[in-house]
């Protein structure tokens, strides 16, 4: 790849960071200034989830408009709805009452979840447009900056509070984001608006392929493993006499364990196959529930800090096995409905990736307010295990389907079942025939 192609994608990784880090700056110092105007807890909860509320209703639809105007142009819009609603967030604390902050920290949120799906979707939508041979690669590395992002988000946001108040963090942030768009729109190449004639596969229309509803539910199950712990792990370290800053420091260990070893993903993919490195990875992240608890029905597990920390290693590197070879993989599952498709698919990603971060959180806390977290922990494990368990049933029928279809000698290619763990351009009927006759 050469140098100049390499531009646009340093701000590209830039915008990820800093929208990554925009996400999660509030942890640190929001709930105690919104203890000031008398926010509930629950009022809190909503302006941390409508984020992801908003960006998983618009990143679809996103997906499926944007050959009206265009990936670059929606960049764009999406970069700036997200940098002025960061930096505007600042100055709420000017707000009179209780009810006018409520209602401008809604509204912004909600500003700022219409711009994250506009500028994600169309992220992945040029990615997968301009560096096709390179998506995986480039993928990795976006997941790897987001990673990071999101784990120096509240060290950041917590120390920009220090030196300068409620306001800095937000301006600070919001600031870089918005110089960041002029560059990238030097940067990217123009394209020609799309005829509002041409007909796009539909969300319904991708979601129609058994393969990316599978996948689909991959990615969601990556994404609310990692948010199912947002409510709940701080309670469990706090039993250990540990304070808010080493429970911090602990909370950072699967975001870089995920930075770290995305970059590897796609080698390891291309080396076992994506289907199989994403089975791996629904695994490891089920392995670390168990951990994590521990469960209670495997006595010899410790329950210890060093046991969490091992745990929150694994369920990193299993969201990397998982989510790095996602989106190449569903593409090419889709890429036979035509041309936009990898729009849609990118919209529909960006989708699945806030509604875990929505179902996350829920189900974490509504377990733990009816079972103890060793008990809590388990049980999504145990559904993580029998949705790994799903799809390896899936990949036997349809494996079987595809060696009786062969047999009658009815075959017709157009309408074969791809099995999930197997690579479409390896499959070798015969190879499956034998594998499952043995």
């Amino acid at each position: 790849m050469v140098a100049v192609h390499r531009l646009p994608l340093y701000c590209l990784y830039i915008l990820y960071f800093v929208s990554s880090a925009a996400y999660a700056i509030l942890a640190p110092f929001f709930p105690q200034e919104s203890e000031i105007y008398k926010i509930s807890g629950t009022e809190q909860g909503l302006v941390f989830s409508i984020y992801s509320l908003v960006c998983f209703i618009a990143s679809p639809i996103f997906g499926v408009t944007i050959h009206r105007f265009g990936r670059r142009r929606l960049l764009l819009v999406g970069g700036v709805l997200q940098g002025l609603p960061i930096c505007l967030f600042g100055f709420v604390t000017l707000a009179p009452d209780s009810t006018s902050f409520l209602v401008l920290c809604l509204t912004l949120r909600v500003i700022q979840g219409i711009g994250a799906a506009a500028a994600g979707t169309a992220t992945f939508a040029f990615v997968a447009a301009s560096y096709s041979e390179h998506i995986g690669t480039i993928f990795a590395a976006l997941e790897t900056v987001g990673g990071i992002g999101l784990m120096v988000g509240p060290p950041i946001g917590g120390f920009l509070h220090e030196i300068g108040g409620f306001k800095l963090p937000f301006v600070a942030l919001g600031g870089v984001l918005l110089a960041t768009m002029p560059v990238l729109m030097w940067l990217l190449p123009s394209e020609a608006q799309g005829s509002t004639d041409i007909m796009k596969p539909s969300i319904w229309t991708a979601l129609r392929i058994p393969e990316v509803r599978v996948l689909f539910g991959c990615i969601f199950f990556s994404t609310a493993a990692i948010g199912f712990l947002d409510p709940t792990l701080a309670g469990e370290l706090d039993g250990f006499g540990l304070s808010s800053g080493p429970i911090g420091l602990i909370f950072m260990v699967s975001t870089l364990s995920y930075a770290i070893t995305s970059p590897f993903m796609t080698w390891v993919s291309m080396k076992i196959g994506p289907r199989v490195l994403m089975l791996l990875g629904l695994l490891c992240t089920a392995i670390s529930f168990f951990l994590l608890g521990p469960c209670p029905y495997i006595p010899f597990l410790p329950s210890s800090i060093v046991t969490i920390c091992i745990a929150l290693v694994v369920l990193g590197m299993g969201a990397a096995m998982i989510l790095v070879p996602a989106m190449p993989e569903m593409i090419k599952e889709a890429e036979h409905l035509g041309e936009g498709t990898s729009d849609v698919i990118s919209g529909i990603i960006n989708g699945c990736f806030s509604l875990g971060e929505i179902v996350g959180p829920m189900v974490g806390s509504s377990l733990g307010d009816v079972v103890y977290f060793d008990e809590g922990t388990s049980i999504f494990g145990a559904i993580l295990l029998a949705y790994a368990a799903c799809i390896v049933v899936y990949r036997l029928h349809t494996a079987w389907l595809e060696r009786v279809s062969v047999s009658a000698g009815n075959a017709d290619k157009a309408s074969l079942h791809i099995p999930l763990l197997v690579d479409s351009e390896d499959l070798n009927p015969e190879a499956v025939c034998l594998t499952f006759t043995k």
